[in-house]
């Protein structure tokens, strides 16, 4: 995932950073420089908030490049003569010049301040947050009604009930990210994983195993691959895939011999929908690779049918295909929304997902026979509930299909927008360039 500019005419695009180094995943967040003979970027090994990231700038003439700040992110240059970029949890802003395109100066912290953007006149915009969302596991009814699965507040991501509704397991993020599996009927968690940054969970179909994403290199973020492990916690996880991918597994074929993931990020296809084979040879086979990114692949219960979301016809949309033959689609949310994260339910006549327009959590009665047929979606309940639509499911329904476990953040940031005028200012004077 380089950068690549393009004809603002149109025409075909001309890649303009390349990978170096295995710790570099990602190239994101570019602004070309006044004078257009520079850009400026982040580069990440795709690992989540705590990983390795840089802040890079690259000659648009010679292709040369150097790293300005390590351990940074969001870079954006102000007309002030500044750099302005995050460090944590941080705003900072250091003395830039645009003519040596060096840093000249020590940074200062801009407190209160982060995720901000700036207009080049000098207004300064962003939403103000919190220093760490607190997440609760909740039991959610069809009506909506919550009631808590755990009290402790933690960073809980990407809940999965288990086969037999006994269990719930899920990732905690933060820098050391792992898979945790909670006893429902006890009250008491395990870690199940203790090697690497370990995310996005999935029972096999007898709730013997768990399959997971891991990243187990520091040095290498091609590393992140998937894995499986006993859900007992005995023995060793063991790699299922390898190569510059992000593989996570996101359903099972009902016999449990093959994992369903979603893979990203191909330089041609995206983000793809595969299987793997289990057995002994590990068959690798494309379920949806097309140049719209696929993602979020999920079998109905009786694994006829396959559920997935696609960007083929704009904003992410859900839709139907069958999962062996005739590769005719249906789409299940309305078109001109966005949507995402489809869920079967247990007994496979409903599909649900999240309208992420609308903010609702809905519902479409399906036939899944010889023929699939869909109904019209109804609203279940108001989503007011914490979400990773980039990538993964953040909710699931029991084995009884009453009720759905969902994350909410408790203390959520206000939902306002703070400005401040003329900020070129008060950065000048927080943060002297030396210039008139």
């Amino acid at each position: 995932m380089a950068l690549a500019r393009v004809k603002a005419s149109g025409g075909v695009p001309q890649l303009v950073s390349r990978r170096e180094g295995p710790r570099e995943l990602w190239h994101r967040d570019p602004e070309v420089l006044p004078g257009g003979k520079a850009v400026i970027f982040g580069t990440h090994d795709g690992s989540g908030s705590g990983g390795f990231q840089n802040i890079v700038m690259q000659s648009l003439v010679t292709g040369e490049r150097k790293t300005l700040l390590e351990g940074a992110r969001l870079p954006r240059y102000a007309e002030s003569g500044h750099l302005v970029y995050e460090s944590g949890q941080t705003m900072m802003a250091a003395p830039f010049d645009k003519d040596t395109l060096t840093l000249t100066g020590p940074a200062v912290r801009i407190e209160g301040v982060r995720l901000a953007r700036f207009s080049r006149q000098g207004t300064l915009a962003w939403v103000p947050s919190v220093p760490q969302t607190e997440l609760m596991l909740l039991w959610v009814d069809r009506e909506g009604n919550e009631t808590p699965v755990i009290d402790a507040r933690k960073q809980y991501i990407g809940p999965r009930v288990s086969p037999d509704g006994n269990r719930l397991a899920f990732w905690m993020g933060g820098t050391d990210s792992h898979v945790w599996i909670l006893d429902l009927r006890r009250g008491v968690m395990d870690q199940l994983t203790t090697t690497g940054r370990n995310w996005w969970c999935s029972w096999s179909p007898d709730g013997s195993r768990i399959a997971f994403i891991s990243l187990r290199s520091e040095e290498s973020a091609e590393a992140a691959n998937l894995y499986w492990k006993a859900a007992d916690g005995s023995g060793a996880a063991e790699q299922l895939t390898q190569g510059p991918f992000y593989d996570q597994p996101t359903s099972w074929t009902r016999d449990g011999k093959s994992i369903i993931f979603q893979r990203s990020f191909h330089p041609q296809t995206g983000w793809d929908v595969m299987m793997l084979s289990l057995g002994g040879d590990h068959k690798l086979q494309p379920l949806l690779n097309s140049p719209a990114n696929e993602f979020r692949g999920e079998l109905s219960p009786d694994g006829r049918w396959l559920a997935y979301v696609s960007t083929e016809a704009g904003p992410p949309g859900v839709f139907v295909r069958a999962f062996q033959g005739p590769q005719r689609k249906w789409r299940i949310s309305p078109a001109g929304i966005s949507a995402g994260d489809p869920l079967w339910s247990p007994d496979g006549k409903e599909l649900f997902y999240r309208d992420l327009y609308a903010e609702k959590v809905v519902a479409v009665d399906v036939e899944t026979g010889d023929e699939f047929a869909a109904g019209t979606p109804r609203v279940l309940f108001d989503d007011c509930y914490f979400e990773h639509i980039a990538y993964g499911r953040t909710y699931d329904i029991t084995p009884d299909g009453g009720r759905f476990v969902m994350v909410k953040e408790m203390n959520p940031p206000p939902r306002r927008i703070a400005v401040v005028l003329n900020w070129f200012e008060e950065l000048k004077r927080l943060v002297p360039t030396g210039k008139n």
